[in-house]
Parts: structure tokens; sequence; C-alpha cells
């Protein structure tokens, strides 16, 4: 009776091809960049802005909106409120925004966003606290 110590060569070949495939579909997955829909960024914006018009009005203060290059922000008692951006998005063209203690924006003015090469444009209307998307 012969005594087996050890794999045979198909048993290392067979676990082998099962560690190649798995480790494979691991790498693909991790490498797999999230994509940012440009509705799901704009919707995450306008929440920003609505929550400063709606602090501004409700507390009757003056909330500045800072944009930067990659985020917008603004501050209320002593907390910032922010956004940041996807690392694909970037906004141009920046203004000083603010609403005063009436929901009111203090001047006419448009905010450029970038994505890759599409600019779309946050436009901001004087007085109402309206603004819409301009694509």
């Amino acid at each position: 009776m012969s005594q087996n110590k050890g794999f045979t060569m198909i048993e290392i070949i067979f676990t082998l091809s099962i560690i190649l495939i798995l480790s494979s579909f691991t790498l693909y997955n991790t490498k797999k960049e999230v994509k940012v829909s440009y509705q799901n960024v704009k919707h995450n914006i306008s929440n920003i802005i609505d929550e400063a018009k709606d602090t501004a009005l409700t507390q009757h203060i003056q909330i500045n909106l800072e944009f930067n290059y990659n985020k917008i922000s603004y501050t209320y008692n002593n907390k910032t409120y922010r956004y940041v951006l996807p690392h694909e998005y970037s906004f141009e063209h920046i203004e000083k925004v603010y609403f005063n203690q009436n929901g009111s924006i203090n001047q006419a003015n448009h905010i450029n966003l970038r994505f890759h090469d599409k600019v779309y444009s946050i436009v901001f209307h004087l007085g109402a606290g309206d603004y819409y998307f301009k694509e």
C-alpha cells in the first residue's frame, strides 16, 4: 500500500484557479470608480442653498453662502453646513452670495458648476431669493 503525502498536481491547479478567479472579481470591484450624476450633485447643492434660505427666514438673520473651488457651505450658530463636490466637479466664477433676514438674495449673479468640459450655471435672482440651474 502506497502512502500519499501531498497533493496531486490537478488539486493544486484547481485550487489556484479558484483563487485567481475570486481575486480577479475582487480586483475589478475595487477599481470600479463611482460616477456621481449631475442630477445628484444638483440636488445636494439645492439642499444647501434652500437650508441657508430657510435659516435666514426663520432666524431673521443674514446667512452667507460660501462657494469655494470644490464646496458650498454656510455657517449658523457656530456650526458649518457644507457639501463637498465630487472630484470631477468644481465651481467657477465665484461671487459673494447671501440671504438677508427676509430670505432675499443680495445681488443677481451666477456661479458656474464645471463637470469635465460641460459648464452649468446656478443663476440667482435679485431680491426674490430664487435661483435655478441653467444647463
